[in-house]
Formats: C-alpha cells, sequence, structure tokens
C-alpha cells in the first residue's frame, strides 16, 4: 500500500504544481485586464461547473490514444486532478488581487513601480493567505476526486492506473472494506500530516511577516524561538532591501527591453488561443451530440431539476451550519486550536471511497438513497464555504478589531459593519467554488456501483454515470454537461459577480 500511497501522492503534487502556477497566471491576467478578465472569468465559470466525468474523453482521445504508453495515461490522470484543483485555486488569487487595498495599488503607481515589482511585493504577499487556505481545500479535493481518475472508463474500455486511489477502488467493488479503510486511513494521515507539516506552518510564516495581527497558535511559539525567524524584523527588512533593490533593478531592465510586455501579451495571445479552441472543441462536440441525439435526451430536463434540488438544498445546509460554525471557532481559541484542525482531518477523508459502506448502511435504515445522496453532496461542498469564511476571519486585521473598541462597537454591530462585509468576498468564491464541487459531487453521488448491482436516484449524476461506465454514450455526456455549463455561469453572471464586484469595493468600509 505504500508503493501506491507514494504513486498518487506524486501525482497529486504534480497537480498542485500545475494548479498553482496556471491560476497565478489567469488570476493575475483577469485582475488586471478587464477584456480578458470578461474572456477568462466565464469560461472558468463554465470549467469549474463541468463535472469531471466530462473530462474522461478528453483525457482518452487527446492524451491516451495520442501519447505514449504510460505517459499518456499518467498525464491523464494529472490532467483530471487539475480539473478537481485549479478552479478553486483561480477564485482565490483573482479575489485576493481585485481585493488588494486601493491606496497601497496609488502608492506604488505614485512610486512608479513595475509590472514585476508590484506583483512580487504589493499582489503576492496580499494573496498568500486565501492561496494557502483554499489551497487546503483544492488538496483535500484532489484526494477526494482520486479514486474517479485513476480508472479512466469509458463504456467497454476502462485505464487503471497504479496508485492508492485504484487500490480502494478495485477493493470496494469486491467488498473487501478492510483494505478501504486502511487506504482512507493512509490518505487522512498523508493529508493531516500536510496539514501540520506544510499548510499551518506557512499559514504562520504568513502572518509572522506580513499579518498585524500575531496570533499565539503552536506553530507561532516554535517559529518565535527559531534563528532568524524569533525577532524577524531586522533580518526582514535587510531581506526586503536587498530583495527590493535587486528586483526593481531586474524590473527595471525588463521593462526596458520590453519583455514584460512581450511575455505578458504572449501569454495573453496563448490564453486567447487556449479559450477559442474551447468555445470552438465546445460548440463542435454540441452539434455533434444534437446530430447524433441520445435516446435518453429526453430524460435530462427533469434529471437536472432533481440535480439541480438536491445541489440547492445540499448548499443550503451546508451555509446555514458553516459560516456561524467558522465565527464561533475564528473568535474563540479553544474550538480555533481544537476544531479546526479536526475539521481540515475531515474535508480531507476521501469519502468516495466510503460511499458503497455509508451508502448501503443509509439504504438499510431509510429504504432510499436520497439521504446519502445528501450527505456525500455535502461532503463535496460543505468545506469550500468554511474555510473560505474561516480564513477571511483570521485575516481580518488588528486595525479593525481597534476600531471596535474606539467606537465601542457592540457585538452584533460589529458583525454587521466589520465582520460580515470582510467575510462576504471569501463566503462567495467559496459558495462558486462549493456550487462547482457539487455538481461534480453528484456523479459519485447518485450513482452507486456496489460490486453485486448498481444503486441510483434520478437526476443528472446517475445519466452522467451510466452513459459513461455502462453505454458509453459520449452525446449523452455532452448533452448533460451542457445543461450545466449554460445554467451555472448564468447565475454566475446574473448573482455572485455583482455581489462580489458590490463586497470586494466595501470590504474595509465602515
Amino acid at each position: 500500500m505504500l508503493q501506491e500511497l507514494v504513486a498518487s501522492f506524486t501525482r497529486m503534487l504534480i497537480a498542485y504544481t500545475v494548479s498553482l502556477f496556471v491560476a497565478y497566471s489567469l488570476g493575475y491576467i483577469a485582475a488586471r485586464d478587464r477584456r480578458m478578465e470578461s474572456i477568462i472569468m466565464p469560461v472558468v465559470d463554465v470549467l469549474q461547473s463541468v463535472p469531471i466525468l466530462t473530462f474522461f474523453p478528453i483525457a482518452l482521445v487527446f492524451l491516451i490514444n495520442t501519447l505514449p504508453a504510460p505517459f499518456g495515461a499518467e498525464i491523464a490522470v494529472i490532467f483530471l486532478i487539475v480539473t478537481s484543483m485549479v478552479w478553486n485555486l483561480i477564485f482565490a488569487v483573482y479575489e485576493s488581487f481585485i481585493s488588494t487595498p486601493k491606496n497601497l495599488v496609488a502608492i506604488a503607481s505614485m512610486f512608479r513601480m513595475g509590472k514585476l515589482t508590484k506583483l512580487i511585493t504589493l499582489y503576492l504577499p496580499n494573496s498568500l493567505k486565501n492561496v494557502v487556505s483554499n489551497s487546503m481545500v483544492s488538496w483535500a479535493n484532489g484526494w477526494y476526486f482520486l479514486i474517479a481518475t485513476e480508472i479512466i472508463t469509458l463504456g467497454s474500455k476502462s485505464y487503471k492506473l497504479f496508485g492508492i486511489g485504484s487500490l480502494m477502488m478495485e477493493n470496494a467493488l469486491k467488498g473487501n472494506y478492510i483494505v478501504v479503510f486502511m487506504g482512507v486511513f493512509a490518505v487522512t494521515f498523508v493529508v493531516f500530516l500536510m496539514n501540520i507539516l506544510v499548510w499551518k506552518p506557512l499559514l504562520s510564516l504568513i502572518s509572522l511577516f506580513f499579518g498585524s495581527k500575531k496570533e499565539k497558535t503552536i506553530y507561532n511559539y516554535i517559529l518565535s524561538r527559531l534563528p532568524l525567524i524569533g525577532n524577524p524584523v531586522p533580518y526582514f527588512r535587510k531581506l526586503v532591501k536587498l530583495f527590493y533593490t535587486n528586483i526593481a533593478a531586474f524590473d527595471y531592465f525588463l521593462t526596458r527591453h520590453h519583455i514584460i510586455d512581450i511575455s505578458v501579451k504572449l501569454f495573453k495571445l496563448t490564453t486567447l488561443f487556449v479559450v477559442f479552441a474551447i468555445v470552438i472543441g465546445s460548440i463542435y462536440a454540441s452539434i455533434w451530440a444534437f446530430s447524433h441525439l441520445s435516446s435518453q435526451a429526453s430524460l435530462i430536463p427533469l434529471a437536472f431539476i432533481k440535480s439541480a434540488l438536491r445541489i440547492l438544498i445540499a448548499f443550503s445546509i451546508s451555509l446555514l451550519w458553516t459560516v456561524p460554525a467558522a465565527y464561533f471557532i475564528a473568535k474563540t481559541k479553544v474550538l480555533d486550536a481544537i476544531i479546526a484542525p479536526l475539521f481540515e482531518v475531515f474535508a480531507a477523508i476521501p469519502v468516495t471511497a466510503l460511499f458503497p459502506v455509508v451508502a448501503l448502511l443509509v439504504l438499510e435504515m431509510s429504504g432510499n438513497l436520497e439521504l446519502g445522496t445528501l450527505i456525500f453532496l455535502m461532503t463535496g461542498m460543505q468545506w469550500y464555504i468554511f474555510f473560505n469564511a474561516y480564513g477571511s476571519l483570521k485575516s481580518i486585521s488588528a486595525y479593525a478589531e481597534e476600531l471596535k473598541r474606539l467606537y465601542s462597537l457592540k457585538e452584533h454591530d460589529y458583525v454587521y459593519r466589520v465582520v460580515f462585509p470582510a467575510m462576504m468576498p471569501a463566503i462567495i468564491i467559496g459558495s462558486i467554488s462549493a456550487i462547482g464541487g457539487g455538481w461534480n459531487a453528484i456523479i459519485v453521488s447518485e450513482y452507486l456501483n456496489t460490486g453485486q448491482g448498481v444503486l441510483s436516484v434520478e437526476g443528472l449524476g446517475s445519466l452522467m454515470s451510466s452513459a459513461l461506465y455502462q453505454t458509453g454514450d459520449i452525446s449523452l455526456l455532452i448533452l448533460t454537461s451542457l445543461a450545466v455549463a449554460i445554467t451555472i455561469p448564468l447565475i454566475n453572471i446574473t448573482l455572485w459577480r455583482p455581489l462580489m464586484k458590490r463586497f470586494a469595493s466595501e470590504r474595509w468600509k465602515m
């Protein structure tokens, strides 16, 4: 099992690195260029709402079948894992960049800082807290869908890769739940180690070097007693001076020779080409799907409505408990020290491997699969909202709390005037990602292969799963994905985007 775990961890690490590069590149361009924003963000809205199963034919046709083995299959799986990680990070970078304080941007412009200097000294530090917080969610989400990606199936064709995900899925179908639980424990342990050895120390370092409010955590206690970090200010000032002098000179060199402008233009052209290819490919696929209309196409409208209602119920329940929980946990030191790390572990548990066990138990107790479907939908949605809300609360500056004391604000006034506006951009980002996560989770929530047979509830997820795993009906798969890809961006454009613009600009207004 150790070798399988190492293989899967390596894929996850590569996928996360690729996701981080894509997120910063697209997030920066979208935040700094209105025209590119109007192109990139709607496409990201569409792609983050498209269920991961839709990308399986792409992985099969363009990667597995065209690249030599085993590289084609490996790149295909990494590509699929990236599609489950990257959207949350793009929104995190974008939200951080557009909410960068305007006065700091004005000061940077006044001092004629170059684009690279602004990026590294202004936008990047402002994004670190959000990106690291969302990286924890994206990392957990990658493990969540690892089981679905290490075994790629389309009708009669199936490709299995060596890894912990395929090992758990095979044993789940065989009913060997001891191996499944061992795999779940191994993955959970790895994510737990990542939290305590990577993510938490990173957040503490960000708090020490960039935060105005120093949290009393075990990580900060340890870091404060390390050489160079315990009293970082003198060393940090020297480092910043040295770094800024060099980066400013390097920035001037790049600007003078138009290297930055050319690089940005080339990246924009590449992005436009990719977007153009996606749009043309989607149009072609849609025309093909309608010209080869599936016999089950008439089932899509009702299936979509049922799945949308399940997602709405799961989202409402998730929103109702995660936002208050995030507030009270962030506010209470004891809960923050105990509950927050536990939630991070819970979010990382690959519940897709446990779905057969839990679903059969729920089915035996309630007589139908609806309750199990809602529970599993929530596991794919709730942590996006919680960790975004929690991260925004932890980043509320000491200045805001000082205003509370200075103006003797009552708790409800403080929540309404300071906390709520500060949380809203993060809650909106979490909600967008949660809805997208819900449409991805629907594929494992509405359709269950127990090894002895298939259990399902009527909905878009079960239609897609049967089209992919049983019949290989590409037309039905495209049409169901198209229904989601059209509806979700419309909601984002008409609801979430106006809310984001409003609260991002009014975040720290009293």
